[in-house]
C-alpha cells in the first residue's frame, strides 16, 4: 500500500469536493467549483509523493476537463 502525504490527501479531497460541489450547481457558481477543483488537483498534483498518487490526481484533473467540456454552465 503506498504511503500517502497529508498534504496530498486534504489537495485530493478538496478537489472531490469541490468536483461534487460543481455537479450540484449551475451558472457562476458551477464555475468557480471547478476552478476551486483545478487548483485543488493542481496542488495535489505537486504534492504526490509516488507514481500512484499522481495518477490518481491526474485522472482527477482530466475528469474535470471532461466535465469542463460536457456539463453545461448555465
Amino acid at each position: 500500500m503506498a504511503k500517502y502525504s497529508i498534504r496530498f490527501t486534504q489537495d485530493y479531497q478538496d478537489a472531490v469536493d469541490a468536483i461534487l460541489n460543481a455537479v450540484a450547481a449551475i451558472g457562476e457558481e458551477r464555475r468557480q467549483h471547478l476552478r476551486d477543483a483545478k487548483l485543488a488537483v493542481g496542488k495535489a498534483l505537486h504534492d504526490a509523493c509516488s507514481g500512484e498518487q499522481w495518477y490518481l490526481a491526474d485522472h482527477l484533473r482530466q475528469s474535470i476537463k471532461d466535465m469542463e467540456i460536457t456539463v453545461p454552465t448555465s
